[in-house]
């Protein structure tokens, strides 16, 4: 099975994770996380609700030209050792790590 292990936790709680990239997709939403920080580019959309007024819904198909749009605008920024419940979207904020974390995607 592919991943890192966290046994080594288990005898020390305090113990720094192993844990530093990892890419996930499923349905259309992609997100990337690296050393605590989580870009997400969900699909449909970031709220159903603005989703649905472009015509999306889950389950539809994403077209090539959806993509494009969700990948100019869509994407989110989350710092989880200080948001875990992702709460908080810093994309705004923290521009040039958006484009590090994308590009680190795209690599």
């Amino acid at each position: 099975m592919a991943g890192v292990s966290f046994a080594h936790t288990f005898k020390d709680a305090d113990a720094e994770t192993k844990h530093t990239t990892q890419y996930f997709e499923m349905f259309g939403s992609r997100s990337i996380y690296h050393d605590g920080w989580k870009a997400n580019c969900p699909w449909p959309g970031p709220s159903f609700v603005e989703a649905a007024t472009k015509g999306r819904r889950f389950g539809s198909t994403l077209t090539a030209d959806e993509l494009v749009d969700l990948d100019a605008s869509g994407w989110e920024l989350y710092r989880l050792g200080d948001d875990p419940t992702e709460m908080h979207d810093l994309a705004a904020d923290e521009p040039a790590k958006l484009a590090e974390m994308i590009e680190r995607w795209y690599a």
